[in-house]
């Protein structure tokens, strides 16, 4: 091998390393559960936020481009060696109801700022049949720390182009 090919490989390995060195590492437990996630659906009509809470309710937002932000209430939770089981119910008076089924992981012991769970919901709507939707949620304030750095580009390609 080149000895240019190999400068430029190393470089790439280290960013490698890097990431895997900073992704999460452990199954989610119940201490690294609490805390903020979020999530896009597939279909990128939807945004969820789900807010773990160790005293209090915890809860989940569907935030939809129709305007509708309906919120559910954790009802049920088991997590088993990373494995997660969820149910939502609507709160107020309706009869919507969220599952989630998936798997989780979190970096550290507290899982402060790091986490990914994939997973399956099944969101339900009074007497109509569930919609299943594969959404990863990160935790953190993922997207609005996104949201933010694309108003920022935005705002820099405006600049740009004005000059």
């Amino acid at each position: 091998m080149h000895v240019k090919k190999i400068l430029v490989i190393i470089p790439f390995l280290m960013i490698q390393a890097n990431a895997v060195a900073q992704s999460p590492t452990g199954p989610i437990t119940e201490k690294t559960l609490i805390g903020t996630w979020e999530a896009v659906s597939d279909d990128k009509s939807h945004v969820f936020r789900m807010e773990i809470r160790d005293r209090g309710p915890s809860l989940l937002v569907s935030a939809g481009r129709d305007g509708k932000s309906p919120v559910y209430k954790l009802q049920k939770k088991v997590i088993n060696n990373g494995k997660l089981f969820m149910v939502f119910s609507e709160t107020g008076n309706r009869a919507g109801s969220v599952q989630l089924v998936g798997d989780g992981t979190a970096a550290g012991d507290d899982g402060k700022d790091e986490g990914v769970i994939n997973a399956s919901l099944v969101v339900s709507s009074g007497k109509r049949p569930g919609t299943m939707e594969k959404v990863t949620f990160f935790k953190g304030p993922y997207l609005e720390d996104v949201g933010k750095m694309s108003v920022a580009a935005r705002d820099a390609l405006e600049k740009s182009v004005a000059r």
